[in-house]
């Protein structure tokens, strides 16, 4: 009891003095605890419209992007066709095959068929392969062939066309004997 009537005593307090040393402690600390966050608060408002400007832009990229490959995927046939026309191997292959193909469709018999690489334009990756095609048939047959080759996919020059003659033979029957000759040269394209 003794002890308590001691401390007692020693705990007399100043009621206003202890009130300020509190109120100016615990604005210091509200001070210090929300000022830095304010100033980051500001520093991050006033970096917002800089970020909605890149979020923006980013968006209006990727919409275009959005587009571009929408457009890409719609003109699959038409890339398809330009991939035919400039095929990526210079398959002289498939050309003689094609060839035959078409000159089957339209009557035209190939006599001989012989191809040769040419050289490369200057400043570019097309190579160029060049076919002399001896061929047999009637003449609107022989047009018709002509047209299919121009209107292909795949890009066919032509050269030159020549028409040969030949001396009609006793043996033969006269369609055979209607049938002319003709040479021509053509050149296509490849990477």
């Amino acid at each position: 009891m003794i002890l308590l009537a001691c401390s007692q005593n020693h705990m007399k307090i100043n009621n206003p003095t202890t009130t300020m040393i509190f109120f100016i402690a615990g604005f210091a600390i509200i001070f210090f605890s929300v000022v830095p966050r304010y100033e980051q608060y500001a520093y991050l408002e006033s970096k917002l419209p800089e970020v909605q400007a890149q979020y923006a832009d980013r968006l209006s990229y990727y919409k275009q992007l959005t587009n571009a490959i929408s457009k890409i995927e719609s003109n699959q046939d038409f890339l398809q066709k330009i991939n035919s026309a400039l095929p990526a191997t210079e398959s002289t292959s498939e050309v003689i095959s094609f060839l035959q193909n078409e000159s089957a469709k339209y009557h035209v018999s190939i006599q001989s068929i012989s191809f040769s690489k040419t050289s490369e334009p200057a400043n570019t990756t097309i190579k160029n392969t060049s076919f002399t095609l001896g061929l047999s048939g009637e003449y609107t047959n022989f047009k018709k062939f002509v047209h299919s080759l121009d209107t292909s996919s795949r890009l066919f020059q032509g050269i030159s066309i020549s028409f040969e003659s030949q001396i009609p033979s006793e043996g033969l029957s006269s369609p055979e004997q209607s049938a002319k000759y003709y040479k021509m040269e053509i050149m296509t394209h490849s990477y």
